[in-house]
């Protein structure tokens, strides 16, 4: 992976090779697909939790239902999605304990490889602690995921739980190594004393029942992102997160399985051609469930297929074989000096029908208009076929109305090193659909780079 072009910026700028998006508040670094048949023919480790029971009496009767169907389910999942010569350890019942996963996941660690494939799956009650680590976090408190072993809050800690901090440094110390990893979770950290229905219960417990004391610490500091690092070296592996759903909001748990996890296996099995198609399965899934439910939150570098053995199909020649949307558009670039958005000169309205030369730290924003409501999945593809999707995974909404934006920043040179990256075209490729079935319409907007 050429990661040499691939670098983050600061002030929540999100860059992938030529481009940033800055509409997002996340840091997220993104990189680009490689060869699928080295892809599918790299090396596979994983580690599945499945936290079905507690060893404490106290908390026995909080234990999931579901974690044990969860964890039939993926390693089924996985054996088709990754093989079954993948060297996939379980961690289930009384067994997933907090010294056991830290073994794991050191040992993990330390196998770690250029170009290995790692997979994480935890099925688990969520919850928040006061935050022990750099206070990093806006509220002062850090997401724990809790194992068999957890416990009553006791000298200021909270036995048997693994803090979001560790499993950050974790994942950041594999993808050092060069390993790829993804990591899925079925949990939530709301803190909130939540109930479920007759038959779904909520997988988070008080912080409350746990005895952990409630306060906040005035002196924490906003942190993002709290899976995805912007400042990896270079070499360093790809990251793709799933989680069942946004901070604060509940993961579901039920008898035959948590609701995020039921609908992931099968997405899985459908062989996606990506992680954007296999996030779009999974809440394709989800929705066809009789369960309420929030949509998962996926973060990382979602273009990529570092998992997946299909073909990925060729956006530019899609998108030039299909008829022009009926649609309004109007581009916009102002110059943004040193890529402070902040700072950016007035608009300047643009052509999007020639190839466009734009200097580094342009932002571009465009707005859309269609006569009738749909989506747009928007692809930045550059010169070196590397890929970036700027749109929502579920697609930018057209009410039909009144316009949608699109606002991103381009980038013609390497923000960390300087080095000009290579001349060439890049496309701005934009595919609309009436709902969640295939594009039927596309444009294209092409700006030129090093002209």
């Amino acid at each position: 992976m050429p990661l040499g072009h691939v670098r983050a910026m600061p002030a929540g700028v999100i860059v992938a090779a030529r481009l940033s998006l800055c509409s997002l508040a996340a840091i997220i670094v993104l990189a680009a697909h490689g060869a699928r048949a080295e892809e599918a023919s790299r090396p596979v480790a994983g580690l599945i939790v499945a936290v079905s029971e507690f060893t404490d009496p106290a908390l026995a009767p909080y234990a999931l239902a579901g974690a044990r169907a969860d964890a039939v389910a993926m390693r089924g999942a996985f054996r088709g999605f990754v093989g079954a010569e993948a060297q996939t350890v379980g961690l289930e019942g009384a067994a997933a304990t907090l010294a056991r996963v830290r073994e794991e996941l050191t040992r993990l660690t330390n196998s770690a490889m250029p170009g290995q494939r790692i997979v994480l799956y935890f099925s688990a009650h969520g919850s928040r602690i006061p935050d022990t680590g750099p206070r990093d976090e806006a509220d002062g408190e850090d997401e724990v995921l809790l194992l068999a072993d957890a416990g009553e809050w006791r000298d200021g800690a909270l036995p048997g739980a693994l803090v979001d901090d560790e499993l950050a440094a974790a994942v950041r110390a594999m993808r050092e190594r060069g390993a790829d990893v993804f990591l899925a979770i079925d949990s939530c950290a709301s803190g909130g004393a939540m109930r479920g229905g007759e038959h779904m219960a909520v997988r988070n417990l008080s912080p409350t029942v746990l005895g952990v004391p409630n306060r906040t610490l005035r002196s924490a500091q906003r942190r993002d992102a709290a899976w995805v690092e912007d400042d990896m070296p270079a070499g360093s592996g790809r990251l793709v997160t799933l989680a069942a759903g946004p901070t604060g909001d509940a993961a579901w748990d039920t008898p035959e399985g948590g609701l995020f996890t039921r609908s992931l296996a099968p997405a899985l099995a459908a062989s996606p051609a990506d992680f954007v198609e296999l996030v779009r399965e999974q809440r394709r899934q989800q929705a066809r469930s009789a369960l309420p439910g929030p949509a998962s939150e996926a973060g990382g570098a979602i273009e990529s297929a570092f998992f997946f053995a299909g073909e990925l199909p060729d956006l530019v020649a899609s998108a030039r074989a299909m008829a022009l949307p009926e649609w309004s558009l109007d581009l916009h670039s102002a110059a943004a000096p040193g890529c402070d958005i902040e700072s950016a000169g007035p608009p300047q309205l643009r052509d999007p029908a020639q190839r466009l030369p734009l200097d580094h730290c342009d932002a571009v924003m465009l707005a859309l208009a269609a006569t009738e409501p749909g989506f747009v999945d928007a692809w930045y593809v550059d010169s070196a076929g590397l890929r970036t999707l700027l749109s929502p995974i579920g697609g930018l909404y057209l009410d039909g109305r009144s316009p949608a934006h699109l606002d991103f920043t381009f980038v013609n040179h390497d923000p960390a090193t300087g080095a000009s990256y290579p001349a060439g075209t890049d496309r701005l490729l934009l595919f609309w659909r009436k709902g969640d079935t295939a594009a039927e319409r596309a444009a294209i907007i092409e700006f030129a780079v090093g002209d």
